[in-house]
């Protein structure tokens, strides 16, 4: 299935975390205001011991804890589980809480330690930031099948998954059924409530899936924290799994649609891009340009391929650049194709691979993305699979994903589910108008629930994908507008939100970053031919991010090879 970040496979190692103290008892129907509950032994003091701010990296300037919950928080008494919780610990005496939820479902804190959490630090010293794997994910006791993946390399193929299945209930029973997002938000409840300083401010943000977790969270927790950030919406009955493709397909078209309001890129694609579009498509169903049909580019990858590069905001321009290109079939413009697929196919490492990628779950995203975050009754398959067909932006296959929810043990769905809090405390919400994974329809559904006094939402116009890293600015020192925001809001929830960097964000551009172009497609133009300049694949790209594009392209071509 195809997730809000869509992360998979990893491991559940992390060198120089040592381990925690049992789960304590706390009562939350107190301090906090909680209507939940969690109990269990005797209330834990976190065994802090020194770690790297980055996963594997130098240093101890960070303090790493692992700490058992119960699988079950209604059965305190029965098995536990491990949650792996990092801090970052802030300067001064006056500190406040910062808890960071990554998305997915399946992706570990990792992800967020350089991207996130690392820039919040150096804007707001005086925040304890603290990082959770999600149960079931990298060092929190993380889901996998282990004869069927493997990490930072190769996922769970559609043929590996029933024995993987099997493998699971064999392995946790009745016990796979606590791996949810609201057990996942009671754990979150339980950690700030062990950690939280007497009158300490405790600010929440969720990312992606991270915004559904919080949501789960404030209903459950609604007076534990300070303010909430939401930054690209998801809510069950809206961020519908089953649905990610054809809303990647609509967020496609428009974005192609700018590129035709563009003067540059639709004066490229003659003024209409989508058509261009089509006749690209259409020409790899005829041959039309020989040297794509030998080099393998098939429709099925071509839309696989601009589906995961509209995620990007790198990537994103080289979608309508690889159509004119394809269009025109030059030698040199199969070349830069050549090139391109030299890159993304290039062999994995797992020695390599960013640790994020390594301890992320293919197997916890699936499990709650099924379980709970899919549509009730699925359209007939026949009609996914022309919605499919039709599409010019895809990233999955839906006999594939038809088949592994039929086949799933899925748990039912809690109270909680498709569920708005109701909270008072400020908010902050966030969304770009040109998000494909999380688009700003669902924003412009979810954020009229959270209208209270000090909770905002701001549209990004043309923005993609998680806001706090992709929404950069042209003046020194660059901070992403949305990581400003965030760090002026925990600073002062009940000021008003300053918006003026949304005029200084780096605007749509269809040129493309030169290095970009150079390290994916070899040349030093992202359209013409006129200066080819070859350098090391990929290089200009972040490694997590070739890391994921790789894994995806390959996947896919594996998918729809003869």
């Amino acid at each position: 299935m195809n997730g809000c970040a869509d992360a998979q496979s990893g491991t559940d190692t992390d060198p120089g975390v040592d381990t925690g103290t049992t789960v304590g008892t706390v009562d939350t129907t107190g301090d906090t205001g909680s209507d939940t509950e969690l109990t269990g032994g005797g209330e834990p003091m976190l065994a802090w011991e020194p770690c790297p701010q980055i996963t594997d990296g130098p240093g101890e300037a960070a303090e790493c804890a692992v700490v058992d919950v119960p699988r079950d928080w209604d059965d305190p008494a029965g098995e536990t589980i491990e949650l792996f919780v990092k801090r970052l610990p802030g300067s001064g005496s006056n500190t406040r809480q910062v808890w960071l939820l990554s998305g997915g479902p399946g992706q570990s804190s990792a992800a967020m330690e350089e991207l996130i959490a690392l820039p919040l630090q150096a804007l707001s010293p005086a925040s304890d930031i603290y990082l959770v794997d999600h149960r079931g994910v990298g060092r929190s006791t993380r889901l996998g099948c282990p004869d069927h993946e493997v990490p930072g390399v190769d996922g769970i193929e559609p043929d590996e998954w029933p024995a993987c299945i099997d493998h699971l209930e064999a392995t946790w029973g009745e016990g796979l059924a606590q791996f949810t997002t609201t057990a996942a938000a009671r754990d979150v409840g339980a950690l700030i409530d062990w950690t939280r300083g007497p009158e300490q401010d405790v600010h929440v943000y969720g990312v992606s899936y991270g915004t559904y977790w919080a949501q789960r969270y404030m209903q459950l927790f609604p007076e534990q924290p300070t303010t909430v950030t939401l930054d690209s919406l998801c809510q069950a009955g809206l961020c519908s799994l089953d649905q990610f493709d054809p809303w990647l397909d609509r967020v496609g078209r428009k974005f192609m649609e700018a590129c035709g309001a563009d003067e540059f890129c639709g004066g490229k694609l003659d003024g209409d891009p989508l058509a261009a579009m089509g006749a690209f498509l259409d020409g790899l169903d005829d041959g039309t340009c020989a040297g794509l049909t030998a080099a393998g580019i098939n429709r099925t990858l071509a839309k696989q391929l601009f589906g995961f590069f509209l995620a990007g905001l790198d990537t994103r321009p080289l979608v309508p650049a690889l159509v004119y290109r394809g269009n025109r079939c030059d030698p040199a413009d199969v070349a830069a194709f050549q090139h391109l697929f030299e890159v993304l196919t290039a062999p994995a490492d797992p020695a390599s691979a960013p640790p994020d990628v390594l301890l992320s779950s293919q197997v916890l995203g699936n499990h709650i993305a099924i379980s709970e975050m899919m549509t009730p009754e699925l359209p007939p398959q026949a009609e996914a699979m022309a919605t499919q067909d039709q599409a010019y932006f895809w990233g999955g296959d839906v006999a594939a994903e038809y088949a592994l929810y039929d086949q799933w043990p899925r748990y039912p769905h809690d109270p909680h589910v498709g569920e708005y809090p109701s909270v008072a405390f400020p908010m902050l919400l966030m969304n770009g108008t040109l998000d494909p994974q999380t688009p700003i329809e669902f924003a412009d559904e979810i954020a009229p629930h959270y209208s209270g006094p000090n909770q905002t939402f701001v549209a990004i116009a043309d923005a993609p994908h998680a806001l706090v890293v992709r929404t950069p600015t042209m003046t020194a020192p660059h901070t992403p507008c949305a990581l400003s925001m965030f760090a002026g809001f925990i600073a002062d929830p009940l000021a008003a939100i300053d918006t003026s960097c949304l005029a200084d964000i780096v605007p749509l551009d269809f040129h493309g970053d030169p290095a970009v172009v150079a390290g994916m497609l070899g040349t030093s133009d992202a359209w013409e031919n006129d200066a080819p300049l070859v350098q090391s694949p990929g290089q200009a790209l972040a490694d997590r991010e070739l890391a994921e594009l790789r894994r995806r392209f390959q996947q896919a071509r594996k998918a729809t090879s003869p």
